[in-house]
């Protein structure tokens, strides 16, 4: 099971649609803030290692959805891509969820898009 890319996921339809301050909504913001890991990053679950994935999908949502107090969370979550962009590994895949028959994936490419996409994200906001 992948809950922090399934919240993610959820999460940004319920930002999309405004829908973020219902129950669920702050449910959902509630759970990836508690899950986030000590090196600032998120893996699919609570005490899972962290993954490039998963830390951008959660940055790039929670980016638009926290309250101020809480923002400290993101910052260390941005820390964390930002180290793996200058180490060079954020590149390296990390399996995000089954496909049929309990066979783990990943995508190559998943990875750069979602870094590229949450510091995009970053940099829009911090203009």
């Amino acid at each position: 099971i992948n809950p922090v890319y399934g919240t993610s996921r959820v999460l940004t339809a319920y930002r999309d649609l405004k829908r973020a301050d219902c129950t669920e909504g702050q449910r959902g913001i509630a759970f990836l803030l508690d899950v986030q890991n000590p090196d600032g990053g998120w893996g699919g679950a609570k005490d899972t290692p962290s993954s490039v994935e998963e830390t951008a999908l959660a940055i790039e949502v929670l980016l638009d959805l926290v309250a101020p107090e809480s923002h400290e969370a993101i910052e260390r979550g941005i820390d964390y891509l930002l180290r793996r962009v200058e180490e060079g590994t954020f590149a390296e895949t990390s399996p995000i969820g089954f496909y049929f028959a309990k066979l783990w994936y990943f995508e190559k490419l998943y990875p750069i898009i979602f870094t590229v996409a949450a510091l995009g994200r970053v940099a829009r906001q911090n203009r």
